[in-house]
């Protein structure tokens, strides 16, 4: 299952946070570094009488430097609190992504098996109409009772309603298999 699917997108995005502030509880372990800089160029009259103009140069750089030592283990604390989060978040990502899987797996064999049951009913079916051809054929010469013609009847229309299910049974199972993956229904289509 690709992370499209909207319960996994969701617990992957919880594990992504755990693991950011994993590594933002684990940055009060270390010093911390900063530098900062300016410059500027002016240009200025030099004498009253030449008119020279005289350019001037000026810069600064300022650099800092911060550590607190972990004396009471607070941090390291919070980094184990913060990796233990991490791990359940996922723990929850891989139950999530396996109960996705594991659904679309029965999706995909629930559809398949009602293919081979589609095929079948539509081999019965067209055997229950040579029967009923058959038997409403005896009917007419007086071999048949009109009962066996009832009864073929019954069985041709209880085959054509149990193809008609499974053909309902499989676009919910296509439809199921679409969610899962993460696309829309209508734009997925699983050949038989």
């Amino acid at each position: 299952v690709s992370v499209s699917n909207q319960t996994v997108r969701e617990d992957y995005a919880n594990y992504q946070q755990a693991m950011a502030e994993v590594r933002a509880a684990r940055s009060g372990l270390f010093p911390t570094v900063g530098i900062s800089g300016s410059a500027s160029r002016e240009r200025g009259a030099s004498g009253s009488t030449t008119r020279q103009q005289q350019i001037v140069s000026a810069g600064s750089l300022e650099g800092q430097a911060s550590w607190a030592p972990d004396l009471w283990g607070k941090v390291r604390r919070t980094v184990q609190e913060n990796k233990a989060n991490a791990e359940a978040s996922a723990a929850t990502l891989a139950n999530a992504t396996l109960s996705e899987q594991t659904a679309l797996a029965s999706a995909v064999i629930e559809l398949r098996v009602s293919d081979a049951d589609a095929a079948l009913l539509r081999e019965s079916v067209a055997a229950y109409k040579e029967y009923l051809r058959v038997v409403a054929n005896q009917g007419k010469a007086g071999i048949a009772p009109p009962s066996d013609v009832l009864s073929a009847r019954t069985q041709l229309e209880s085959a054509r309603a149990s193809l008609i299910a499974l053909g309902v049974a499989r676009a919910q199972y296509a439809h199921a298999i679409a969610v899962l993956v993460g696309k829309n229904p209508e734009a997925l289509d699983i050949p038989a």
